[in-house]
């Protein structure tokens, strides 16, 4: 009975790999997450696929997995991705005047794409603090790093207009 449930894993693979042949639902080099496991399809066999990770890591997914569980492909049709930064700022000053400061260093950046625009919005307020959520799409390698150069440029920034971040 265990050889049996064995094989029925084994046959359930196969037959995975051959729909995903046929279907063609990703291709060697796109961005997918597969339920906690996110990175590049590096390769697509008959009975597994192998995932890169951005932390150099190689995954191997059964195929079956592939088609059973629900799957992101962040290229899919393109590699840019919209990212958020969300900023919490003890502030007195007017919000209009913060908010304009943050879209000018977005807009400033070269790495953040100009259409669809990035947007600033009010995400939180109370008395003195106030939170906002920067939206941005940028391609999804550069993700991480966009990231840091805004929160660098926004800390300058506010420290130039002596407002205090708390991330």
């Amino acid at each position: 009975m265990g050889v049996g449930l064995g094989l029925q894993s084994v046959v359930n693979n196969l037959v995975s790999g051959v729909m995903l042949a046929f279907e063609k639902p990703f291709k060697i080099g796109d961005y997918i997450e597969v339920g906690d496991e996110a990175g590049r399809i590096k390769q697509i066999g008959i009975r597994s696929s192998k995932l890169s990770t951005s932390e150099g890591a190689d995954i191997i997914i059964p195929n079956g997995d592939l088609l059973s569980k629900h799957v992101i492909n962040w290229t899919l049709s393109n590699s840019q991705k919209r990212s958020e930064l969300i900023l919490k700022l003890n502030s007195g000053k007017n919000l209009n005047d913060i908010r304009t400061v943050f879209l000018n260093i977005m807009e400033m950046n070269e790495n953040i794409e100009k259409n669809p625009k990035p947007e600033v919005l009010m995400n939180h307020f109370s008395g003195s603090d106030a939170e906002y959520r920067l939206l941005y799409w940028t391609f999804i390698d550069q993700e991480d790093q966009v990231r840091s150069e805004l929160i660098v440029a926004v800390a300058d920034e506010l420290q130039k207009a002596e407002i205090e971040l708390r991330l």
